[in-house]
């Protein structure tokens, strides 16, 4: 498998934490003081994959005020990830997670995968939201993976990245397995009792 440019967006309420994410992968720092991104920011970061290929994850950081939101859906063009960030101290920001599911889902590539991430870890004591209830939601959006983070203290955050990564490459396995299928689909009904077609492996 070749490596990829993995255009990845992070999307969710204002204050939520997307920024802050947003610098640790850019430079491994913590503002607390960040002002609320009103079109998009961008970076990228190198990470290799369980299979050992390096990929590049390009993440674009985007506005969660509501005054900002019609701009949001531009960013989905070919973005491979939707990182759906929430605050695990706000049940409100976890209710609206729905509302970014459904913008990411009708504006993002068909395939898009999509990531609930829980963010604020750190401040377990005032906790709105139980894992739990993270994962039971994960599970009936139908997103590939489910975590909590902190982008305060960092934990968590490699390994996101890590995970995307893996994802990325399973899902582009699967897609190349349909293809591949539908190819010799193709092939056997062209010719038909002209011999069998041979069992393809994942390329990947």
């Amino acid at each position: 498998m070749e490596n990829s440019n993995i255009k990845t967006i992070l999307i969710g309420d204002t204050a939520v934490g997307k920024s802050s994410i947003y610098g640790r992968v850019n430079s491994n720092e913590f503002n607390s003081r960040h002002n609320p991104t009103i079109s998009g920011e961008y970076t990228t970061k190198c990470v290799i994959s369980e299979s050992g290929v390096e990929h590049v994850i390009g993440i674009w950081d985007t506005a969660g005020q509501e005054r900002y939101r019609t701009i949001v859906p531009l960013f989905f063009k070919d973005a491979k990830l939707a990182f759906i960030v929430y605050d695990i101290t706000s049940f409100d920001t976890f209710k609206n997670i729905d509302s970014w599911a459904e913008m990411a889902r009708n504006n993002a590539p068909e395939n898009v995968i999509l990531f609930l991430i829980g963010n604020k870890k750190d401040l377990d004591e005032k906790r709105a939201v139980s894992f739990d209830s993270a994962l039971e939601k994960g599970r009936e959006m139908g997103v590939s993976f489910t975590t909590e983070v902190s982008a305060l203290t960092n934990e968590g955050i490699d390994e996101l990245l890590q995970m995307a990564v893996n994802c990325y490459e399973q899902n582009l396995c699967h897609h190349q397995i349909k293809e591949m299928k539908h190819s010799n689909t193709v092939k056997l009904t062209d010719t038909a009792g002209n011999g069998s077609a041979q069992q393809n492996s994942c390329p990947c």
